[in-house]
This record gives C-alpha cells, sequence and structure tokens, in this order.
C-alpha cells in the first residue's frame, strides 16, 4: 500500500511538472509570436514613415521645379515680350501655391517640419509677389524699369535661400529616415536576442522534458506513449518556432540588401538567390509591368519550372493582376489557371502554383508567381504572401528613386541631360583628359531661324523639331559622348578623347543631317532647318570649364554673324566680343 501510494504521489507530481513544462513551451510560442507581431507592426510602421518622407522630398522638388520655371517664364517674357512664356509663369504660379501649402499640411506631425514649411510658403509668396512687381514694372515703365526692378531684388534676394531652405528641410526628411533605420535596427535586434532567449529555454525545457520522461520511464512504463506524444508536440513547437525566426531573419536581410540596391536593375540580379533561399523546394519568375502598361515582361526567375510559364504576357492574363489580390487563395479547389502558364499536364498534377501581385502606394508593379511540389501548407503560403508584399514595397521604393534621380539630371522635352548635368560632367571630363594627356572638345549649337520658325508654325511644332533635332545628336554620337541641352535652341556637346579634326568631321556630319532633316507635325511637311555650330578644343583654350564654353560660344556667335549653317573653330586665344543674332 505504501508503495502504492508512493507511485500514486510520484504520478502526480510528474503530470504536474509535464504541465508545467507544456505550459512554458506555449508561453514561449506565444512570446515569439507576439515578437513577430511586432516586428511586423514595426516593419509596416518604418515603410509608411518612408514613404511619407519620399512624398515629402518629391514635393519639394516639385515645389522648386515650379519656381524655377516661374522665374524662367517671367525673364523670358522681360527679354522677348512673349507672351507664351507669361502663360508659363502664370500657369506655375497656382502649382508654388498649391505645392507649398501641400507641404505644410504633410509636415503637420512634425513640428520643425511644419514650422519649416510655413517659412518655405511665406518665402515663396514673397517670392511671387516680388516677381509680380517686376512684371508690373515692366507694364508701367518698360524694360528698362523691369530690369531695374529686378536688379533690386536680386541685391536683396535671391531663390538660393529658399534653395537653401528646401535643401535643409530635404536633410532634415533624410535625417528622419536614418533615425526611423536605427529604431527599426533596434527593434530587430532585440526580437533576436529574445529569440535566441526562447530557443535556450525552450532547449532546456526540453531536456528537462526528457529526465522526467526517463524518470517515469523507471517507474510506470505504461506512460510511453503518453510522455513520447508530449515530446513529440514540444519538439514540432520548438522547430516551428525556429523556422518562424529563420524566416525573418532571412525577410531582413533581403529587405537590406534591396535597399542598398540604386536600381531595380540592380536589384534583380540578387532577387534570384535570395528567393530560392527563403522558398526552398520552390521555383518561381518575377514579372514587371512595362512602361506603356500593356505588357508584363519576365525578369528574374530561380529554380526548375515545372509548369511554363510565357516570357511576355497582357495583365490579363494573370488571374492575380486582374483581381489585385493573390490568386489562387487557400482553397485547393481552385481549377482555373492563369492563361500565362501552359495548359495543365498530366506530369504537372502534384504542382502547386501561387500568383502574388506586387503594389505598391495604389500602383502595381508586377507579378510573384511561385511554383511548389505537393501541397503548399497555410504557413508556406502566409510567407510567400508577406515576402510578395515586401517585395512590392521595395520595388516601389527603388522606382521613386530611379524617376526622381531621372529628373534631376534630363531635360523633360528631348530627353537630353540639362545644363546642370554639363557642369558636372564636363568639369569630370576635363579632370580625366589631364590625368590621361587626351584633349576634350566641346560643340555649342543652335538652330538657326528657330524664334521664325516658332512664329510661324506655333510652339508644338517648335517642340517637335527640338525633339528631333535631339535625335538627330544621338544618332551622330557615341556612348561616351555627353549631348546636353544647353537653353532654349541651344545644345552643348562634350566629345571626350577626340582629336581636333574629328571633332570637325562630326560636327560637319550633325550640321548635314540637321539640313537633310524633314520635319514632319500633325501629318504636314514643315519645310528643312540648319544649325550653327561653334568648336572649341581643351588643348587650345585651356582646362576651365567656363573658359572652353565661353570660347565655343564665341565661335558660334561668328557661325551666326557669317552667314549661319556653317562651323567655325574657336581660336587659340578667343578674345573677341560679338553680339549673337538671337533669331
Amino acid at each position: 500500500m505504501p508503495s502504492l501510494l508512493m507511485a500514486h504521489g510520484r504520478s502526480r507530481r510528474f503530470r504536474r511538472r509535464l504541465v508545467l513544462i507544456a505550459i512554458a513551451a506555449i508561453a514561449l510560442v506565444l512570446g515569439l509570436a507576439s515578437i513577430v507581431a511586432i516586428n511586423a507592426h514595426t516593419y509596416r510602421e518604418y515603410n509608411g514613415w518612408t514613404r511619407h518622407s519620399y512624398q515629402v522630398q518629391e514635393q519639394l522638388l516639385r515645389t522648386g521645379h515650379a519656381l524655377r520655371s516661374a522665374e524662367s517664364g517671367l525673364r523670358g517674357y522681360l527679354l522677348t515680350s512673349d507672351t507664351d512664356q507669361l502663360d508659363i509663369f502664370f500657369a506655375q504660379l497656382p502649382d508654388i501655391d498649391a505645392s507649398s501649402a501641400l507641404l505644410v499640411q504633410m509636415t503637420i506631425d512634425s513640428p520643425q517640419q511644419h514650422a519649416r514649411a510655413l517659412k518655405l510658403r511665406s518665402m515663396l509668396l514673397t517670392r511671387i509677389a516680388d516677381m509680380r512687381h517686376v512684371m508690373s514694372s515692366y507694364h508701367r515703365g518698360g524694360a528698362d524699369a523691369a530690369r531695374q526692378s529686378m536688379r533690386a531684388q536680386l541685391s536683396a534676394q535671391s531663390t538660393h535661400p529658399i534653395a537653401a531652405h528646401i535643401a535643409a528641410m530635404e536633410a532634415v526628411e533624410q535625417k528622419l529616415l536614418s533615425e526611423h533605420e536605427a529604431q527599426r535596427l533596434h527593434s530587430a535586434t532585440l526580437a533576436t536576442w529574445f529569440t535566441v532567449a526562447c530557443l535556450l529555454s525552450g532547449v532546456f525545457l526540453l531536456v528537462s522534458a526528457v529526465i522526467l520522461v526517463i524518470r517515469e520511464q523507471r517507474i510506470r512504463l505504461r506512460s510511453n506513449d503518453e510522455l513520447a506524444a508530449a515530446y513529440a508536440q514540444l519538439a514540432e513547437a520548438l522547430e516551428e518556432s525556429r523556422g518562424l525566426a529563420d524566416r525573418m531573419h532571412r525577410l531582413h536581410l533581403l529587405s537590406e540588401s534591396l535597399q542598398n540596391c540604386r536600381s531595380i536593375r540592380e536589384a534583380l540580379h540578387i532577387l534570384p538567390p535570395s528567393l530560392e533561399d527563403m522558398l526552398p523546394d520552390t521555383a518561381g519568375v518575377v514579372a514587371l509591368i512595362n512602361a506603356s502598361r500593356n505588357l508584363a515582361e519576365k525578369v528574374a526567375e530561380w529554380g526548375r519550372l515545372r509548369i511554363h510559364s510565357e516570357a511576355v504576357f497582357t495583365p490579363d492574363d494573370c488571374l492575380a493582376l486582374r483581381r489585385g489580390q493573390p490568386y489562387p487563395g487557400t482553397d485547393t479547389r481552385v481549377k482555373i489557371r492563369c492563361t500565362h502558364l501552359k495548359p495543365e499536364q498530366a506530369e504537372d498534377a502534384d504542382v502547386t502554383w501561387l500568383c502574388i501581385p506586387l503594389l505598391t502606394q495604389g500602383e502595381t508593379l508586377g507579378v510573384l508567381h511561385i511554383q511548389h511540389i505537393g501541397e503548399m501548407h497555410a504557413e508556406e503560403h502566409d510567407l510567400a504572401v508577406t515576402l510578395g508584399e515586401q517585395l512590392g514595397l521595395m520595388l516601389g521604393n527603388l522606382k521613386l528613386q530611379e524617376t526622381l534621380r531621372i529628373q534631376s539630371i534630363r531635360d523633360p522635352l528631348t530627353g537630353l541631360f540639362n545644363r546642370r548635368y554639363l557642369e558636372v560632367s564636363l568639369n569630370r571630363e576635363l579632370l580625366r583628359s589631364r590625368r590621361h594627356g587626351r584633349s576634350v572638345a566641346v560643340m555649342m549649337l543652335d538652330m538657326d531661324h528657330f524664334k521664325r520658325f516658332n512664329d510661324t508654325h506655333g510652339h508644338d511644332a517648335g517642340d517637335e523639331l527640338l525633339q528631333q533635332f535631339a535625335a538627330v545628336l544621338r544618332d551622330n554620337m557615341r556612348a561616351e559622348d555627353i549631348a546636353c541641352r544647353y537653353g532654349g535652341e541651344e545644345f552643348v556637346l562634350i566629345l571626350p578623347e577626340v582629336e581636333h579634326a574629328s571633332a570637325l568631321q562630326r560636327a560637319e556630319d550633325i550640321r548635314q543631317a540637321v539640313a537633310a532633316m524633314k520635319v514632319r507635325h500633325q501629318g504636314a511637311l514643315l519645310g528643312t532647318v540648319t544649325v550653327s555650330i561653334g568648336v572649341a578644343m581643351q588643348d587650345t583654350q585651356g582646362s576651365e570649364p567656363g573658359t572652353l564654353l565661353h570660347a565655343a560660344d564665341q565661335a558660334l556667335y561668328r557661325a551666326k554673324n557669317a552667314g549661319r549653317n556653317r562651323i567655325e573653330v574657336a581660336a587659340a586665344a578667343e578674345t573677341a566680343t560679338m553680339t549673337k543674332d538671337t533669331d
């Protein structure tokens, strides 16, 4: 009897300890799940702040661009009395007002940035009032009064304080991005340490459970099945915890790798191995929608596809793109297949597939297509959907960065580089030529009688002429040459590592190509045009960008005054001051 009582007491103590271990294991799993949920919330919050900062930076860029366009239109009107330039000035004023007001609204969550936005709006309104005063002076006293008013304003203020203020706000937004990134890294570090602690605790619980099982086996052999089941459940929970922590860690590494990329093309190089590592035993493709929004093109692939997917297909061919959500869902009874996949065959009956749209800020970038041998479990399905959501946000951020970078260095009408890029590139090429002992040629090109062409055929035809002329430049330049729109109908072509004779031949080829150009607008032939070209060589004009551009400009003046449709070369010491015919 005592032995039975002792055995019963040991059995009760065993059950009590086993229950405590199970509770501790459940607490560990719940703790890990809570950390994962908190970490996911942190990622979403960080992405929201990132989108907000990029939107503020984009709005700052638009505000500065609108101000420069308004000032350019006002100057053009004061110089030429062209009412179209005045229309440009008035067209930009609502954009400046709306952009500055939107900036004030967007920064209301940050008191310091909000104060800066209010100050920027005040500076912009003051600047607009000054420009209206200049225009009023022009109407009352003519060009001389307007110029006097402009000089008085330039002595008192300029756009530099506004540009500096915009740059300061952009720097603050960048700092906010860095702070949010630091907070995210800190949260990820805490989650990692907590996961490690949970795993160690789990191992301790596992060892304790094993000891209890062995001890109880010596006492009561009939409890083997129950103890084995408890051990298996605990091991499965720990394995799930390890797998979940490992997947979150891999997702974090992929996010860091994509954030370090500077373009979508660079990101596509690291996607296949990363996706294969995150989704083992799978294959798939990433397809992005082109700029025309009418085709989706395969840009990345990993693994061996059991079901062939078309390399190019329309967005309507994919049910996920058509519906705007993952397809198919977890319901395995769905039998309708996307038409970009080949018809169902007997050999792919055991393949499970999933299409996930890549979405960012309401825009569909493409689709992530995944194939899995056998049934895809709910955890794997959820991981794939989460990965698709994160991938869409990351690619959207890269696309926005590329757009902002292109807008800052490209002329929107011709697609050539702008004057800011010219100044940086010319200085770089001159420094490079000095190191290697090679010459650089600079051409300054001006369309002959462009104002007359514009007045005769209209501004739309003038824009068409400038675009066709830019195409001629692209067709007659090397990959290392740099073509820029200098302003209006003036263009500059930088020719690195070129000799004097080759530069002149290149200029002659361009002159002949322009003379042979047939300008058409709205189906009508508008006649022929010519171009005057001034050429300056670094080996004769020195190595300063300003000196070289001035020499090419003086040579262009001579070409204009000598009858147009010709090429003039800058002399070794270009000192003459000539007046260029603006037509």
